[in-house]
């Protein structure tokens, strides 16, 4: 019998949908390319492999987000450098230590890849010990969190220019580019009058997609009440997450304008295809999606702390509009002035990449062999 080499994807299920995206984009691509000969396990290790007290920690980020953003913006901000996240590493470390080497043992691995920021320091030195390779693939556009930097690790992927940059600034010199993985079936190319017609929408109009992230946090009803009087010139597509009580709001309303409204969904990229602009958080994987679609953002909410980088990476490409308030504004402004839509669009085209998931675990292979 062949032996298959074994690559484990250290992740988390409870800090949000893109950590978990990413880890299945790269699955996916490796059971297609390759299938059969490799063994692709991932691993959501805050929740399988680390004591209660972290696990629930953990847990609360989504409450926090939600709740009390100003709180985990101060963490955030208090712990990004490299002298002030010693004791957040210190308390991880403790949280952790006894099931690093079950986790190893557990799996025996021939490459270890995390997508996740707190997993390096907890993991790295143990793996570097054993000779095991360890990759780190970044998901911050711009401002990069501290713990994303682990000298011990084999190799750090930068999604961004910006980001290689930040990696050599600390000394990480052995760093290579390519964009945020994202699920293969964005690269298939899709025939828009279909789904215009499976969705019964009219290609008259403009489509605004509203994504509001995993946890739903966007206000999608208010969105659409003010875009009701419009309803011969838009249409909209409400993507709530998880958040059934938007869902059910929007189903009750009384409007003019014609709406889509899904919970969670797993067709994003049929969605963005036939979607003109997208009021939207500044999450990574969403611009991510949204460049390899050509869909213009329009940034209404972020996370103060790691998507702050995203909102500078969009104004610093000329790729979307931050508008917290007046996205009825800059949508019929944009609307009207068809020239501006093109130089956003050829922007996000010199950005695009559905590709780089491939160009990844070719460098992964490249390291195992």
């Amino acid at each position: 019998m062949i032996h298959k080499q074994t690559i484990l994807i250290l992740t988390s299920t409870t800090t949000g949908n893109g950590h978990i995206s990413i880890a299945n984009s790269l699955k996916d691509t490796f059971n297609t390319e390759y299938p059969g000969q490799y063994n692709i396990i991932i691993i959501d290790f805050f929740e399988n492999y680390s004591a209660k007290i972290l696990k629930k920690s953990i847990h609360s980020y989504s409450g926090l987000i939600r709740h009390a953003p100003s709180i985990y913006s101060a963490v955030y901000y208090a712990t990004d450098s490299e002298k002030r996240f010693l004791p957040a590493l210190a308390v991880l470390k403790i949280q952790t230590r006894n099931k690093i080497t079950k986790l190893i043992k557990e799996y025996n691995p021939d490459i270890v890849i995390s997508v996740h920021p707190l997993l390096n320091h907890v993991i790295s030195k143990t793996l570097n010990k054993q000779g095991i390779p360890f990759i780190i693939l970044i998901t911050d556009l711009l401002n990069v969190y501290q713990s994303w930097f682990d000298k011990n690790s084999t190799l750090h992927i930068a999604p961004t220019k910006y980001v290689e940059e930040e990696c050599l600034k600390h000394k990480i010199l052995n760093v290579k580019t390519y964009a945020i993985p994202i699920d293969p079936k964005f690269s298939i190319k899709i025939n828009r009058d279909k789904i215009y017609k499976k969705y019964k929408l009219s290609k008259n109009k403009k489509t605004i997609l509203i994504t509001s992230g995993g946890f739903g946090t966007i206000k999608a009803k208010k969105i659409i009440e003010k875009f009701d009087y419009l309803h011969d010139k838009y249409q909209i597509i409400v993507v709530n997450g998880k958040n059934q009580k938007s869902k059910d709001s929007i189903a009750k309303m009384k409007k003019q304008i014609k709406v889509l409204n899904f919970g969670f969904v797993d067709n994003m990229y049929e969605l963005m295809s036939i979607s003109d602009f997208a009021i939207s958080k500044a999450g990574a994987i969403t611009l991510q999606e949204l460049i390899s679609k050509g869909v213009i953002p329009i940034v209404i909410e972020f996370i103060n702390g790691q998507e702050k980088g995203n909102i500078k990476y969009i104004k610093k490409e000329k790729i979307g509009i931050i508008a917290e308030q007046n996205y009825l504004e800059v949508i019929e402004e944009l609307v009207n002035n068809p020239k501006k839509i093109d130089e956003m669009k050829n922007n996000m085209l010199k950005l695009k990449d559905t590709n780089s998931r491939k160009k990844i675990i070719r460098e992964i292979i490249k390291i195992m062999n």
